[in-house]
């Protein structure tokens, strides 16, 4: 197998598969590429602050539960895909400090700060 270089630019963070033929992945500048199956699309900025200018850099992964739902979190930010593109998603608490996300349907995902408090969010 032969790696293929998607963001030469900056260090790789989170990636999340659904099938052979769907894939995202999110970089610690807070930008993701989507795979289709044979191409990966240029890095596309979140519009978040950098994981590495925060002091809370251990926040940052993306979870996918098929094509058109994707959720990333980017320390104290949450974003979801929809299949066409990303939106911002608030948080009760714009505090805390988000660990980790986890879509484990094609319809919910759900994010857990480091007070172990989980958010959840559906796809509309």
């Amino acid at each position: 197998m032969v790696p293929v270089t998607i963001d030469p630019m900056n260090v790789s963070a989170d990636i999340s598969c659904t099938s052979d033929h769907f894939c995202m992945a999110l970089d610690w500048a807070g930008n993701v590429m989507r795979y289709d199956g044979q191409t990966w699309t240029a890095p596309v900025s979140l519009g978040a602050t950098p994981a590495f200018l925060t002091d809370k850099p251990e926040g940052i992964a993306i979870s996918c539960g098929g094509p058109t739902l994707c959720a990333a979190i980017t320390n104290t930010s949450v974003f979801t895909w929809d299949g066409s593109s990303w939106s911002t998603q608030g948080i009760p608490n714009p505090e805390a400090t988000l660990s980790d996300v986890s879509c484990g349907t094609a319809t919910t995902c759900r994010a857990i700060d480091a007070w172990g408090h989980v958010y959840t969010f559906t796809k509309p």
